[in-house]
């Protein structure tokens, strides 16, 4: 009996499912980034206090510079690898074309850097949450952790991973194979 064809998903369908593996990679990236948070703001991190300043009619209560911006910085980078690796070898696999020898390092940068500029919107979102509302560091970090999150989602589909980025590359490493 011949091997049945392999079925194409739609393509709606496809970038739900694409979604919902991406969506379970941030989860484990989630857990790795608030535990070193966590353990950062809680026990590594002295409590580097910045402020009260006045100039003027502005005022800045004194914050808590070591937990609400250092900390978030080390915990977002142990995150972003966590979930680097994740995307290359199980969201977008069928992407990653070439030899992960090439590719490895070259999409971990781009990657980096945009989860980068996705951090500062994150930590701008997580500062203000907590300028407006005093929530601790933890809860502060969830809310922006919403915002960003469909936010990375977009990036990586369309540039990091993309899908004709990934077939030019392909046919550029199988030119160079022959």
């Amino acid at each position: 009996m011949p091997p049945k064809p392999e079925r194409k998903m739609h393509k709606s369908v496809a970038l739900l499912w694409r979604y919902v593996k991406f969506a379970g990679s941030t989860v484990v990236g989630t857990v790795v980034d608030f535990l070193v948070l966590w353990l950062c703001s809680a026990y590594i991190i002295p409590d580097l206090v910045v402020g009260p300043y006045q100039a003027g009619d502005y005022s800045i209560d004194a914050f808590s510079f070591g937990e609400y911006v250092i900390s978030p910085t080390i915990s977002f980078e142990f995150a972003v690898f966590t979930n680097f690796v994740i995307a290359y070898w199980f969201v977008w696999r069928d992407r990653v074309k070439g030899s992960p020898k090439n590719t490895f390092w070259k999409n971990y940068l781009y990657y980096n850097l945009t989860s980068t500029s996705t951090f500062f919107v994150n930590l701008l979102i997580l500062v203000l949450v907590e300028r407006f509302t005093h929530l601790d560091v933890i809860y502060c970090k969830l809310v922006a952790s919403v915002f960003t999150g469909l936010m990375n989602f977009v990036i990586n589909e369309r540039l990091i991973f993309n899908k004709k980025k990934a077939f030019a590359y392909k046919q550029s490493f199988d030119e160079k194979k022959k």
